[in-house]
C-alpha cells in the first residue's frame, strides 16, 4: 500500500516510521512537559500538528507520563470544551451520557456556578493518580475566544489544577491567542514551520519505501516527479502529499498543465495560488465551502473575490449546479480539462 493519504499519523509503531523531521519540536515539548510548562503550538494549516501531537503523546507515555488527547473542533462554548477534555480523560462512557440525556444539559442545564467543576473532579480520578505528570493535549483549538475564556479568564484557577497543557492553534491567529491575560498562561510557544527540501523529500521517501508491488507504476511516477512534488508542496506536509496523490493519479500531460496553471495563479497572488491548488486536488468548489475557507483562512467574501480573479484570468470557470430546492449553487472548476482538449 502507498502511504500518501491525508490521514494524520497516529502514535503507533508503524506510523512512527513515517514521521519525519519534527524532532526539534518534539524535544522542545518534551522538555517543557518535564519542567511543568504549558505550551502553545501554532501552525499553518496542513503542517502536521495533529501527527506531531500523537507522536508527542506517545513519547510522554513511553516516559511514564500520563497524557490525554482532545480535539476541540467545532466547540463553541466553554462547557463544550470542558466536556471534550473530560471525555478524553474518562472515555465516552462518562456518567453524563448515561440515561440518554444530552451531556451538556445534564451537566450545565441548571447554570453551574463553577465552570471548571469537571476539571476539578478529574484531579481525583483514578487515571490522574500521579497528577504532576498529567499533560492534556488540546488540538484544533481554532476558536481564539475560547482560549481567552479558559486560559485567560480562568487562568488562576487552571494554575491551581495539577495539569499541564499543550494547546494547538493557527499561526494566522497568533496575536489573538497571545493577547493578555491568556499570554501569561503559556510558558512557551512552538511554531511549526515548513519542512525544508531535504525533510520534504524524506517524507516522500519513507512512504515510497513501504510501497507494495501493486504500486510499481505509482512508485515510478512519484520517484521521477519527486523534485516537482516537493516544489509544489512548499514545505507543507498536507500539500506535499496532495501533490504526490496528484502525480500518482494524473498523466504526465495533466501534471505539466497543472503546474502551468499553478504558476499562472501564483502571478496573481499567494491566496490565488492556494485556491487553484485546492481546486486541482478537491475538484469543483463553491466560495462558501467550509473546506476552502479553512484552508485559505479567508472569509466567504474574500474566497469569492479570489475565485473571480482566477476566472477573469482564464484559469478557472464557473458553472451552476442545481441541488434540491432553492437557487442553483455556483461552483468553480479549473481549466485543466479545457487545456487538454
Amino acid at each position: 500500500m502507498l502511504q500518501i493519504s491525508q490521514r494524520p499519523l497516529t502514535g503507533s509503531d508503524a506510523d512512527r516510521q513515517l514521521f519525519v523531521d519534527r524532532s526539534a519540536e518534539i524535544g522542545h515539548l518534551t522538555r517543557a512537559a518535564e519542567l511543568g510548562f504549558n505550551a502553545l503550538v501554532l501552525e499553518e494549516r496542513g503542517s502536521g500538528v495533529t501527527s506531531l501531537m500523537y507522536q508527542h503523546q506517545r513519547r510522554l507515555q513511553d516516559r511514564g507520563r500520563s497524557s490525554y488527547y482532545a480535539r476541540a473542533t467545532r466547540t463553541e462554548k466553554l462547557t463544550d470544551l470542558i466536556t471534550v477534555v473530560r471525555i478524553a480523560v474518562e472515555g465516552p462512557r462518562a456518567p453524563a451520557f448515561l440515561g440518554g440525556e444530552n451531556p451538556l444539559q445534564a451537566l450545565y442545564g441548571g447554570g453551574d456556578p463553577d465552570p471548571l467543576r469537571d476539571l476539578r473532579r478529574l484531579v481525583t480520578a483514578e487515571t490522574t493518580s500521579v497528577p504532576q505528570k498529567v499533560t492534556i493535549i488540546l488540538d484544533e483549538m481554532h476558536k481564539a475566544e475560547l482560549v481567552h475564556e479558559l486560559f485567560g479568564r480562568h487562568r488562576d484557577d487552571l494554575w491551581q489544577l495539577p495539569f499541564r497543557w499543550v494547546v494547538c492553534g493557527l499561526l494566522t491567529r497568533s496575536s489573538d491567542y497571545l493577547e493578555p491575560p491568556a499570554d501569561s498562561f503559556f510558558d512557551t510557544t512552538v511554531t511549526l514551520g515548513p519542512l525544508d527540501d531535504a525533510a520534504a523529500t524524506k517524507l516522500l521517501d519513507v512512504r515510497l519505501a513501504q510501497a507494495s508491488t501493486d504500486n510499481t507504476e505509482a512508485h515510478r511516477r512519484l520517484t521521477s516527479d519527486r523534485a516537482a512534488i516537493v516544489k509544489r508542496g512548499m514545505g507543507n506536509p498536507r500539500r506535499i502529499l496532495a501533490a504526490a496523490r496528484d502525480a500518482a493519479l494524473r498523466s504526465t500531460e495533466e501534471s505539466l498543465i497543472a503546474d502551468k496553471l499553478i504558476a499562472s495563479a501564483a502571478n496573481l497572488g499567494s491566496t490565488e495560488r492556494l485556491a487553484l491548488r485546492h481546486l486541482l486536488v478537491n475538484g469543483p468548489t463553491s466560495p462558501s465551502d467550509s473546506q476552502i475557507l479553512q484552508e485559505l483562512d479567508v472569509t466567504r467574501a474574500r474566497a469569492n473575490q479570489v475565485l473571480r480573479r482566477l476566472e477573469d484570468a482564464g484559469l478557472v470557470h464557473a458553472f451552476f449546479e442545481k441541488a434540491g430546492v432553492g437557487r442553483p449553487k455556483k461552483l468553480y472548476a479549473t481549466s485543466l480539462n479545457t487545456e487538454l482538449e
